[in-house]
């Protein structure tokens, strides 16, 4: 049995429609609690999962609501778990670990970010109109019936390998 903790580091993404583009930077931070069998000194395999913290930048660039900008910079953060199987190959304190991850991701809230010029200086959220175009609501504003969130979803399927040492080895 082990706790094993860190940052992940996987590929940024992004959205475009309407000539908006949503650039999706994410700084996951994982813990992962794991049950391990070995086989001989060198070889184990395991099973665990944990929960991955997830704080986000998604920068707007594009023409909404008549105004063309650049980078604009909306953050949020999201809570997401994750269950992993992998195999690790050992060698004193250092080990080697390739496993599969399944991340089940979290609702992404409100994405906001402070907005200054036209529409009006203040803080506005990202959101979704007639199921296809990315616009700006101001925050605390109710949506009408044909908007609503922009959603991230950081679920889905990973590989992973991983350079771990290992403070005892007992």
């Amino acid at each position: 049995m082990g706790l094993a903790g860190g940052m992940a580091k996987g590929g940024d993404s992004g959205y475009e429609n309407s000539g908006v583009t949503v650039s999706i930077k994410p700084k996951p931070v994982e813990a992962t609690l794991y049950l391990m069998r070995n086989f001989g000194r060198h070889f184990g395999l395991y099973l665990g999962g944990g929960p991955d913290p997830v704080a986000y930048i998604a920068e707007v660039s594009g023409t909404m609501a008549g105004l063309t900008f650049g980078q604009l910079p909306f953050k949020g953060k999201v809570s997401a778990a994750h269950a992993e199987a992998g195999m690790v190959f050992a060698i004193k304190n250092l080990s080697l670990r390739f496993s599969v991850r399944r991340i089940f991701s979290g609702d992404s809230g409100e994405i906001s970010g402070n907005v200054n010029g036209v529409p009006g200086p203040g803080k506005y959220k990202l959101i979704v109109k007639n199921d296809k175009t990315l616009d700006l609501k101001p925050v605390g504003q109710s949506l009408a019936a044909n908007e609503k969130p922009f959603k991230l979803d950081f679920g889905g399927t990973a590989a992973a390998v991983s350079l771990s040492y290992s403070f005892a080895n007992w």
